[in-house]
């Protein structure tokens, strides 16, 4: 009974040791996040609104003419009253309680210019706030910071949908923006030689927790981790399968545009290898979109196979390859495997595409030499 409940116990502690749980405390400074566009409504010629994350509604009103620019009321705002001209922001402390805050500052900003013949104008609302804490592994210390990107008043998944969130000071320089160290939430970090992912994040900001990865992020130029994934023609898509041939994962979604722009060239790409290499697509669009991709794909008429499970960055696979070589989960990134399994390419494709028809060039060349020399 002593050596179970000592095993109990040691296997708690073990996994106790892979969750990082890190206080968090709100701080406001002048540095702005990066920021969205929100569009104005109007209600009469001179009279317009534009509602923003957490519920706040401006009330905007046109300066006289000539001037171009705009009267905004803030309800609940220190001032409550800003003139902006295009180009311009202003900051405004919010009554809105975030951690201990009771109070919050935003910039907020006009743009105003013509698109096609149409007068285009958007409010910027940049939280000028983010959540702080200390993550220690053993002795080793990286300050971090987590992102209110929409500026809601909430950390949560929405900020992650809208771009980098979590901020690691790996050079310890007391910035976040060296390279790698902005990433994505949902994207596996290297902290402190360990290789982790968020498995929880408090939405007032109060904490956040770390946990191990439990895939590892692969690197050019070694062998793939074992993967199983199924395509959409029922097979399933496993790292032994692509045993013996070249390979090209094609990671895309339906709302990048780049990735449907590019998509009719991998396709020739596909048809002039003539076999010598496989073609993948890995749609890695949320379960909302996946209707919209696969009209895509028959407009387009792709024929090669198609990974789609509509998980998002919630996808495993994803997360793993869409880190590689500090790629923070963007598409569109082409993956090129040789016939030994040995990861040989990972990129955005180059202009023209220059950079993956060389890398599947040279894997296939490669192959050519080592059959030759088997002979």
């Amino acid at each position: 009974m002593k050596i179970a409940v000592l095993a109990l116990l040691t296997a708690s502690s073990v996994l106790a040791a892979q969750t990082y749980r890190v206080p968090l405390e709100i701080r406001a400074g002048p540095e702005q996040a990066p920021h969205l566009f929100h569009p104005l409504e109007s209600d009469d010629s001179t009279h317009l609104h534009a509602t923003m994350p957490g519920g706040t509604t401006l009330q905007i009103e046109r300066l006289p003419a000539p001037l171009p620019g705009i009267q905004v009321t803030i309800p609940g705002g220190d001032p409550q009253i800003i003139l902006l001209l295009p180009g311009q922001s202003s900051r405004v402390e919010l009554k809105r309680t975030i951690g201990d805050l009771d109070t919050v500052p935003y910039f907020i900003g006009y743009e105003r210019r013509e698109d096609q013949g149409k007068l285009r104008e958007v409010i910027q609302w940049i939280p000028a706030y983010r959540a702080e804490g200390q993550l220690q592994i053993a002795e080793c210390k990286v300050n971090l910071a987590v992102l209110d990107i929409n500026g809601d008043g909430r950390f949560d998944e929405q900020d992650s949908r809208q771009g980098s969130t979590l901020g690691l000071d790996l050079n310890g320089d007391g910035r976040f923006w060296g390279r790698g160290e902005w990433n994505m939430m949902a994207q596996i970090v290297t902290v402190c030689g360990k290789e982790l992912e968020v498995s929880e994040l408090d939405s007032a900001g109060r904490f956040i927790v770390f946990k191990a990865a439990e895939q590892s992020v692969p690197e050019v130029g070694k062998a793939i981790p074992s993967f199983s994934v199924p395509l959409t023609n029922g097979d399933t898509l496993t790292a032994a399968s692509l045993r013996g041939k070249v390979a090209v994962l094609d990671f895309w979604a339906s709302w990048c545009a780049i990735c449907v722009a590019k998509m009719g060239d991998v396709e020739t790409l596909a048809q002039q290898t003539n076999g010598a290499a496989l073609f993948y697509g890995i749609n890695v669009d949320e379960p909302d979109r996946l209707a919209a991709a696969k009209r895509i794909l028959a407009e387009k008429k792709i024929s090669y196979s198609q990974v789609m499970q509509g998980l998002g960055v919630k996808d495993p696979f994803w997360k793993q390859f869409g880190g590689i070589q500090g790629n923070q989960l963007v598409t569109p990134l082409y993956i090129v495997i040789d016939q030994r399994g040995i990861l040989r390419y990972a990129g955005d494709g180059g202009e023209n595409l220059s950079a993956l028809k060389d890398a599947i060039e040279k894997a296939l060349a490669k192959g050519s030499e080592g059959s030759k020399n088997s002979e």
